[in-house]
């Protein structure tokens, strides 16, 4: 432990999730999954579009969807968390707003400063920190930089960022903290010519 405090680290190495596709069909992706206790959906980039349990396929099933991926299904977001952020680092960065989006699961996708996903953090661990009066760093104070292994500042590094489909015409959009679960403002997708607020897929909820 850091004399910053403890981190964002993997709970759950991606080599004990399932990787899946978001063109699968629900089936098809719980079949994957085997004994496994979560499912990471990837991009074509190598980003985290979902992270789920069987929990949430064997809803999808319910629903009658192609695939995992179409907005019907319900897909919960992904929170992709940056490796060895300090816990008081995210808990003063705009970051921290990125976990209002994820669902009982709470479970976080953990990425090394090239984006390579390592594994899953367990948000319940950052709960637990806050509960027990863990310290909150302000960013005024650190600066806009992100923190390298050793926890100096190295420049604008993303804390983390998150990606979610939306449910009235299924355009992914990635989202850059902070963010307003309340009000995500407009979706990504304008090829209809104009705009619409971005809304939940998982709860077919927006605000404003």
């Amino acid at each position: 432990m850091s004399e910053r405090g403890p981190s964002v680290s993997v709970s759950v190495p991606i080599a004990q999730a399932a990787l899946l596709e978001p063109t699968m069909s629900p089936t098809a992706a719980l079949t994957a999954m085997k004994e496994l206790a979560y499912g990471v959906v990837r991009l074509a980039d190598g980003g985290v579009l979902s992270v789920v349990e069987r929990a949430d396929l064997d809803l999808m099933c319910t629903r009658s969807v192609a695939q995992i991926g179409d907005p019907a299904a319900g897909l919960p977001p992904g929170v992709t968390l940056r490796d060895q952020t300090p816990l008081p680092v995210l808990a003063g960065d705009d970051a921290v707003t990125l976990l209002d989006l994820l669902g009982r699961s709470a479970m976080a996708a953990v990425a090394d400063e090239d984006g390579r996903v390592l594994g899953l953090f367990d948000v319940s661990v950052f709960d637990a920190y806050l509960a027990a009066g863990g310290r909150v760093l302000d960013n005024d104070v650190l600066g806009a930089a992100g923190f390298s292994r050793d926890g100096q500042a190295i420049g604008r590094i993303r804390v983390g960022l998150a990606c979610v489909v939306c449910a009235r015409c299924g355009r992914i959009n990635t989202l850059l903290p902070p963010v307003d679960v309340d009000d995500l403002g407009p979706c990504a997708n304008t090829e209809d010519g104009g705009t619409h607020a971005l809304i939940l897929a998982m709860t077919g909820e927006h605000g404003g």
